[in-house]
């Protein structure tokens, strides 16, 4: 189960960093309409095989100023209801220390992060807030 939560969290903030923000600026207003053009383009290539415990399925704008990423957890071992807090403390850290994010979390976007089983069924949501990396 440990191996499964860290490769969750780790594959999430690798993901993160797929953002295709490279402006430098002090202040930039990620209005909804414009998180949902990053949206579309980071849903062109999916779904894709992140690893071979889990597919990222896709990403989507909104409500507000928030970016939201869909998992399917494919294997057959799934977190329990114990794992999921450290999932969140995983999630948490990598996504605040992660530098291809940092511009979306000091101008006000939230990610958070969706997991599923092969069943549809939810699995574990995590929302990672600008002011949990201290924005």
């Amino acid at each position: 189960m440990k191996k499964l939560l860290s490769i969750m969290g780790l594959m999430s903030a690798c993901l993160v960093g797929v953002h295709p923000m490279t402006v430098q600026a002090e202040t930039i207003n990620f209005s909804e309409t414009m998180l949902q053009q990053i949206t579309q383009q980071l849903n062109q290539g999916l779904p894709m095989m992140v690893n071979d415990m889990a597919r990222w399925d896709s990403v989507s704008a909104g409500p507000g100023q928030v970016l939201n990423y869909y998992f399917t957890v494919v294997t057959r071992e799934q977190p329990s209801t114990s794992d999921l807090k450290q999932l969140q403390n995983i999630l948490v850290s990598s996504t605040c220390n992660d530098q291809s994010v940092s511009i979306l979390l000091e101008n006000g976007v939230a990610l958070s992060f969706n997991y599923r089983g092969n069943s549809g069924r939810s699995l574990a949501s995590v929302r990672v807030n600008p002011a949990d990396c201290g924005y």
